[in-house]
């Protein structure tokens, strides 16, 4: 339920005491005939997470209209997909996870669970506080970085995360007319190879993407470092950014900036929890 000053801490409240009930469902539902005649596989045991979600939350969440939005995808989608994140994990890893980022988690999944970007780091998320090698990995404050992200961004970083976690990045820049410096940019230019054909894949959406990312603390971009191997940015010259910045402006000068993308030591621990 909503507090009296309007905030989600009494639902959170309650969701917690319910998520932390887990391991006592999964005890019991061990002992069923059903699921032991199934065999030890993790994506069997998610059903007891599905009944929990059915008998626990999903009565507190319809107390408040805002939720009312996942309560079809609980009640049908949810066990397909959480079997699906659980696949690879044993059943004797199997832990319950921590109940604070349990019931975050199931909160980012009502609200973005028609979205498949967001909806794959919530599931993985969940997935990794779910396996006991991994559980420790699942930091809390990663739900609140899956909140910020777009869409966009969320499908963006998959790519950078599956860099070597160095990337070569450049800034294209215009001489100014009197060849004193430089008087227009275009930030963050990479070789990702992204469908043009998306409208939402804008390539000013994608430099704030990379703005944001930045201030959640995942990545670092410096342009007072770069790649020694000139190879590495070999790629620019032919890049659709620099080709159109080139086309508008075809009697200035154009040149670029090398630089270096880093995905930062929080933003390993955020891959390595979501990927």
């Amino acid at each position: 339920m909503m507090s009296e000053d309007g905030s989600d801490d009494d639902f959170l409240d309650d969701t917690s005491k319910g998520v932390s009930t887990l391991k006592a469902v999964m005890d019991i539902a061990g002992k069923s005939p059903e699921l032991t005649d199934a065999g030890e596989n993790i994506a069997k045991s998610a059903k007891t997470i599905t009944s929990l979600i059915n008998n626990c939350l999903l009565p507190i969440a319809v107390a408040n209209f805002a939720f009312e939005k996942g309560r079809a995808y609980f009640e049908t989608k949810f066990q397909q997909d959480l079997e699906q994140a659980t696949a690879h994990i044993r059943a004797e890893d199997l832990v319950e996870p921590k109940a604070l980022l349990a019931a975050a988690v199931l909160q980012g999944l009502t609200f973005s669970h028609d979205d498949e970007n967001l909806k794959s780091l919530f599931l993985s998320l969940l997935s990794t506080a779910m396996n006991g090698k991994s559980s420790e990995n699942a930091h809390p404050a990663f739900v609140e970085i899956i909140k910020q992200l777009s869409s966009l961004e969320a499908g963006l970083l998959n790519l950078i995360f599956r860099s070597s976690g160095t990337i070569p990045i450049v800034q294209l820049r215009r001489e100014a007319t009197d060849g004193n410096g430089f008087d227009q940019f275009v930030n963050h230019v990479l070789n990702l190879h992204i469908d043009a054909n998306k409208p939402t894949n804008d390539p000013q959406l994608v430099r704030t993407a990379f703005d944001n990312w930045e201030r959640l603390g995942l990545i670092r971009v410096k342009y007072d470092e770069h790649f020694v191997d000139a190879g590495a940015y070999s790629w620019v010259n032919n890049n659709a950014q620099m080709i159109l910045f080139r086309s508008i402006h075809p009697d200035r000068k154009i040149n670029f900036e090398r630089g270096i993308l880093r995905i930062t030591d929080f933003g390993t621990a955020f891959k390595n929890a979501v990927t």
